[in-house]
């Protein structure tokens, strides 16, 4: 039987093959070939080729569900996590642009329950830290949290991720949008406090 170990690498190559090649333009055959394994091996692991791509869009968005611990270890400031979790998201789906695409597109029904689970998750974490941002004064009275996690959480999903990491003009015009929607979400201590600090916050988050 495959150990974990396996399994990994039977991801990470999948996801290389697939955002490269397109969904549809790799077998189970290419995939066993480009780490050595059998194609029994690989069946062993994954019954078929749905359960491999469920994988790998698990895969993917973990690194959008490690955002928020990371941000932990940074900084406790409600903006700056929004900002980074954003960005993050975007980078993410730009990084892998085909295999979403082509998740979308040829596997609809495995993509939407991933999406449906992802967006949960997200939706709880922020909730979570707007009430905690909240508690301590940092939002503004009248803030109503679930109806602003709701326009964040619609922004990282549906949200155009070429531009927003964008240079030209369009790319500006739309980080300047979500800076001015978070920071009005700010009471008047908070807003001092990231003006005060404003160049060190931006490295945090790398903007």
């Amino acid at each position: 039987m495959a150990n974990n170990e396996t399994r990994d690498r039977i991801v990470e190559s999948a996801i290389e093959l697939f955002n490269r090649n397109g969904c549809k333009g790799v077998t189970m055959d290419d995939i066993a070939g480009s780490i050595h394994i059998s194609k029994r091996t690989l069946y062993e692991v994954f019954a078929n080729k749905n359960e491999l791509v469920l994988a790998c869009l698990k895969q993917v968005h973990c690194e959008i569900g490690q955002v928020r611990l990371e941000m932990f270890q940074k900084t406790d400031e409600p903006f700056l996590m929004t900002l980074y979790i954003m960005r993050t998201a975007a980078l993410t789906n730009v990084r892998y642009s085909r295999l979403l695409l082509d998740a979308e597109k040829y596997y609809p029904e495995l993509n939407e329950k991933l999406l449906n689970s992802f967006s949960s998750k997200l939706r709880s974490a922020l909730t979570t830290m707007f009430k905690e941002a909240s508690a301590r004064g940092d939002l503004r009275d009248g803030v109503d949290i679930g109806s602003a996690v709701d326009m964040i959480v619609m922004s990282i999903m549906r949200g155009s991720h070429n531009t927003l990491l964008s240079e030209d003009e369009s790319g500006k015009r739309l980080r300047e949008t979500c800076f001015t929607f978070l920071r009005g979400l700010l009471s008047i201590p908070a807003i001092e406090r990231y003006d005060r600090n404003e160049e060190e916050f931006k490295k945090i988050v790398n903007c």
